[in-house]
């Protein structure tokens, strides 16, 4: 009899217990990505207004010169905190030190980092290897900010996005203006594709901070923002809402 009131008292617990757990989480990972966006910020204020370089490429060492270095899928880095406490590699380190404000604490993979920063955000790329890509094509007619105050609505723009563990790679999340699914926007427009998809991590949202510095959970609707294993450069649909809030946060037309 004790042992089936013990019972029944654990399965009415163990609910609450979940809920109270991923509660927790999502907290945790708005305030880690609150830290970056202050760190973020900051830089802008020390380096006359100017943004950090946001890299879209990594490399084997780990050295890139923008706001984080190091790619995720690379298995010689997914797990390489260096990447992000180095001053010598990452930008922000001085500004945010710890290697656990990189990571979202329901990211279950072994990744040391679970956020990247709007690619309109001061797009970057060494010239030895080329021009920053999804800014190209089409993708011209909107803004790339290159300053703090550039950004005319900062309530609306956001910087930083939980993005799903199988789509990381480099720091920089990719929208895509041109809607031809290609780098460099060559191609038939055929909206809409999801480029690097955001977490769902909490109840199928994600965590984004904005341009003006609050942090909120978004809930991503459609069935294609949850697939069981994303692709980089997917096309969806065209009506596809998640992207098109993507790309209505992500920047404004020139």
């Amino acid at each position: 009899m004790v042992l089936a009131i013990i019972g029944l008292l654990a399965a009415m617990l163990l609910p609450a217990m979940s809920r109270a757990k991923a509660k927790g989480q999502t907290i945790g990972c708005m305030n880690n990505i609150r830290q970056l966006h202050i760190g973020w910020a900051l830089y802008a204020e020390e380096n006359n207004d100017n943004l950090v370089p946001n890299a879209d490429t990594g490399d084997l060492v780990g050295v890139t010169g923008g706001w984080i270095s190091g790619n995720m899928a690379s298995n010689l880095e997914e797990q390489d905190v260096r990447l992000m406490t180095d001053p010598q590699a990452s930008l922000l380190a001085r500004y945010v030190p710890q290697a656990a404000s990189y990571r979202c604490p329901a990211d279950r993979t072994k990744q040391v980092r679970s956020f990247s920063l709007n690619c309109r955000m001061n797009a970057w790329r060494d010239p030895k290897i080329g021009k920053p890509r999804w800014i190209e094509g089409r993708g011209t007619n909107h803004v790339v900010y290159q300053r703090l105050h550039d950004i005319s609505v900062p309530a609306n723009i956001f910087a930083f996005v939980d993005e799903r563990a199988d789509t990381i790679n480099d720091g920089s999340f990719a929208t895509d203006f041109s809607h031809t699914g290609h780098p460099e926007g060559i191609g038939v427009p055929r909206p809409y594709f999801m480029i690097d998809f955001p977490a769902n991590r909490h109840n199928r949202a994600g965590n984004l901070s904005f341009a003006d510095g609050h942090v909120e959970s978004h809930t991503w609707i459609e069935p294609t923002s949850h697939p069981a294993q994303a692709s980089l450069r997917t096309h969806t649909t065209a009506t596809d809402r998640d992207v098109r809030w993507l790309l209505d946060h992500a920047t404004e037309p020139k």
